[in-house]
């Protein structure tokens, strides 16, 4: 029998159908023996997953042959006497041969005529736990509801030899699960069966049938509606049997695995779905987008991948909280859907960068207007809660199939490098990936390095130009003005590392360290009693835009 998510689902039901008790519990076929299903107790234990146990008689549970008998007929004599539950000591072994001691609490199933067709057990592992003194309360009681309790109902299918078909609906609480009111309607078999969808019916039949034909057990799942109409997942497991007239006859269980498939369909949402925008995450857009390729390829079309981000979306987390930081991101999100048709896409990436995958492109024209509309979304600003507006400027980085790469990963990347020529560039606010820009980038990003390094050894200093009155003759003033110059004496334009400051940010470090340096000069002037003119520093519009007061340094 596989082992997969299913099985760990049902044995969460056996647990939760028996709260309250860490002890193994089994259901076992009556005349069989075989076991139907068991929680995951039982590796604790026994030894054994509860997967490795399924469709096995208990006596691998047993000693030996002989033990495994004799508690077939002491539990038959104990049931004929206490009806249908009972409770007994009894010696077992577990999977590495060790022998313990156990007290054994069975319930009995009955089918509508009285006869027993199934049984559950649990055990308990007296090495852990001391047996029930006299004074103590016996889980039995407890123990009896647990067919109740049952999240689903154990059934019974029997196939004469005429050819004719007994149901049997045993016990359990399924009936009243699937919204049926009425008791002895909740244990009609018709009842039941007409709550399945009709298609699953036909399949569960299907299975049941080559199961009596072939002998094998039956694990299948199926789709099923409560009388409401609130749709439903059942598991069927059964197992067959040859009966004394020639009858073959199916004992099983039908168990509601309704949360387990719901919990099961929310994880593989969360790994396809960005769980903030509810739109699909990388690892969904690389997949269509592959998908995608083949069809382009094919089709001897275009297809443009486009990368988003806003710039300085971290003023929206500063000024009116991460909260509405996430409200502007579902925002975004809605925008770009609103042009995305057919098979176009968008996507989360990460932080507040999406991707947007446009299909069934033709000329450049058409790669422009891609990136027209996009921008086009945002000339509104954006309402967030409490008549809160927001005005944001995206920038795009776009790449092209089949130009700027064959694989999703080369037309990402491609995209990615061209938003950080849209960055750099602050002009149209959008670009586009060409042959150049790997090279262009990494030189830049080289050259952000150096510019750390400069900033943080002082490589960077004022060079004054002097200010003239208009006659040409008086010094009236001074211009400080910020020159590089490398350990090995070239010198870097202004014209280079001054935008890149800007760009990453460093034009505030920059900043505070020509500061620094002209008021040291201005002081060494005066020691040396020298007439001191004005000195001008020019202030970055960043600087100012991000309140940057060089004055009170």
């Amino acid at each position: 029998m596989r082992r997969d998510a299913r099985d760990i689902s049902l044995n969460a039901l056996l647990q939760a159908a028996f709260p309250g008790h860490d002890n193994p519990v089994m259901v076992v076929g009556w005349k069989t023996r075989r076991i139907l299903a068991a929680s995951e107790s039982m590796a604790r234990v026994f030894g054994y997953r509860p997967d490795e146990l399924q469709d096995r008689t208990t006596e691998v549970l047993h000693v030996d042959r002989h033990s495994f008998e004799r508690f077939g007929e002491m539990t038959e004599a104990a049931l004929a006497k206490y009806k249908d539950s009972f409770h007994g000591y009894y010696r077992m072994v577990r999977r590495d041969g060790s022998r313990f001691d156990t007290e054994n609490f069975v319930s009995l199933v009955r089918d509508h005529q009285g006869h027993p067709v199934a049984a559950v057990s649990m055990v308990r592992d007296l090495s852990e736990v001391q047996p029930l003194g006299p004074d103590q309360q016996s889980p039995q009681p407890g123990f009896r509801a647990l067919n109740q309790n049952l999240p689903g109902a154990v059934f019974e299918r029997v196939s004469k030899p005429d050819g004719t078909i007994v149901h049997g609906l045993l016990q359990g609480n399924l009936g009243a699960r699937l919204g049926i009111a009425d008791e002895h309607a909740q244990q009609n078999v018709a009842r039941i069966l007409a709550l399945i969808v009709p298609a699953d019916r036909r399949r569960m039949r299907e299975a049941l049938n080559r199961s009596v034909a072939s002998g094998c057990a039956v694990d299948v799942d199926i789709r099923a509606h409560t009388v409401d109409g609130d749709p439903r997942w059942l598991r069927c497991i059964a197992q067959p049997q040859r009966m004394d007239d020639g009858s073959m006859a199916l004992g099983g269980i039908l168990l509601d695995i309704t949360e387990q498939k719901e919990a099961e369909q929310g994880l593989r949402r969360l790994a396809m779905y960005d769980g903030l925008t509810g739109l699909p995450n990388t690892a969904t857009f690389d997949q269509r987008l592959e998908g995608a390729i083949d069809h382009a390829r094919r089709a001897g079309r275009r297809l443009v991948v486009a990368e988003l981000d806003i710039e300085r979306f971290h003023a929206i987390n500063e000024s009116l909280g991460y909260g509405f930081g996430d409200q502007a991101l579902r925002v975004v999100g809605e925008r770009l859907s609103t042009v995305a048709f057919g098979n176009d896409l968008v996507a989360r990436f990460q932080g507040d960068e999406f991707l947007v995958l446009r299909q069934d492109i033709g000329s450049n024209e058409e790669v422009v207007g891609v990136a027209q509309q996009l921008l086009s979304l945002f000339e509104e600003p954006l309402r967030l809660d409490g008549d809160n507006r927001f005005l944001v400027k995206p920038r795009l980085g776009l790449s092209v199939y089949p130009e700027d790469g064959d694989t999703p990963d080369a037309l990402r990347r491609s995209a990615d490098l061209a938003l950080q020529r849209a960055r750099r560039n602050r002009g149209a606010g959008y670009a586009f990936y060409s042959s150049e820009m790997t090279r262009d980038v990494l030189a830049a990003l080289e050259l952000e390095d150096d510019l750390r390094e400069a900033i943080r050894c002082g490589e960077i200093g004022p060079v004054y130009q002097a200010q003239y009155d208009v006659s040409g003759t008086d010094i009236i003033g001074v211009e400080a003005l910020a020159r590089w110059t490398r350990r090995d004496g070239n010198a870097v334009s202004p014209g280079r590392f001054i935008p890149l400051a800007e760009d990453t940010g460093l034009i505030h470090d920059l900043g505070r360290l020509l500061v620094e340096q002209v008021l040291a000069d201005i002081v060494q002037w005066r020691a040396g009693e020298c007439r001191v003119p004005p000195v001008s520093l020019n202030v970055s519009a960043h600087q100012v835009r991000d309140g940057t007061d060089q004055g009170d340094r």
